[in-house]
């Protein structure tokens, strides 16, 4: 299943679900945040989009209103509290199992190297010598996936959830499994070469697929292929903050290598494949 669109009206939300069913267009509701979202099948999402795009322009239309009689939708005063229980099930839904995979796996590490007793997470780290990584490569790719408090651990997590479920929804895992597994060495060996090991973290990573998203499908207008608003200035105004230091002083240590090196890494890979014509879906 994957988003179609979302509503703070629930009531456009069922209108639209009971026109897509009388066309014989599978769909669901689930909502969260107080917005109202509706997800259809894969196969079913071109059709679909174009009827979302139609219904957006004139609501009102009373196809639509009949379309809801004859299905006999009940709207329930409390369909958010009911949808706020199927959270879960919708991230599961809207994210492939790359994706979910990594978030598993960065949270199952945060809590194994921050059990009491644990002797340390060095060994997911890069070493001293550079030298080491010959004996050691999967240190290429490891120190991505440590994070050292929860704050670092959220944020993140949110942000790889955003880009990586569109990358892997439209392009595939494979792709998103390649392009991570690049992102996180070209960041790692960044921050490393720049600033020594002592580093951690996914934010390289994620600062790659925002780039690759910008580069690849900036200006679309598709649903799932829209992005976050403001994603490109958000970015920008990272990068500026953190290499003037401010974000070190706010937040803490930033490992801004990583973040450039992986925002450029990310940023060349999507316009190569937008230009070549292999970004298509």
């Amino acid at each position: 299943m994957v988003e179609l669109m979302r509503f703070r009206d629930a009531h456009l939300a069922l209108l639209l679900r009971d026109f897509l069913l009388s066309k014989g267009i599978f769909c669901k509701l689930s909502a969260w945040n107080n917005e109202v979202r509706v997800v259809v099948r894969s196969h079913d999402f071109p059709v679909a989009e174009e009827i979302a795009v139609q219904f957006q322009k004139n609501p009102t239309d009373p196809m639509y209103r009949e379309a809801s009689w004859k299905g006999g939708t009940v709207f329930s005063g409390d369909v958010f509290a009911a949808a706020e229980k199927q959270y879960w099930r919708q991230i599961k839904e809207l994210s492939g199992p790359v994706t979910l995979s990594v978030l598993l796996l960065i949270l199952v590490i945060f809590l194994m190297t921050h059990w009491p007793g644990f002797p340390g997470f060095s060994f997911l780290l890069m070493p001293d010598q550079p030298a080491e990584l010959w004996a050691h490569p999967y240190l290429l790719l490891t120190p991505a996936l440590v994070h050292l408090t929860w704050s670092h651990l959220l944020f993140n997590a949110l942000w790889w959830w955003e880009f990586a479920r569109r990358i892997e929804t439209l392009q595939g895992s494979g792709r998103l499994l390649m392009l991570s597994l690049v992102l996180a060495v070209v960041a790692n060996l960044a921050q490393y070469f720049w600033a020594g090991p002592h580093f951690a973290g996914l934010s390289g990573v994620v600062m790659g697929l925002a780039a690759y998203l910008l580069a690849v499908w900036g200006g679309r207008k598709k649903t799932l292929q829209r992005l976050p608003p403001g994603l490109g200035v958000m970015i920008v105004v990272s990068l500026l903050l953190g290499a003037s230091g401010v974000l070190d002083v706010v937040v803490g240590p930033i490992a801004q290598a990583a973040h450039v090196g992986g925002f450029l890494a990310g940023l060349i890979i999507g316009l190569a494949l937008r230009w070549t014509g292999a970004s298509q879906v």
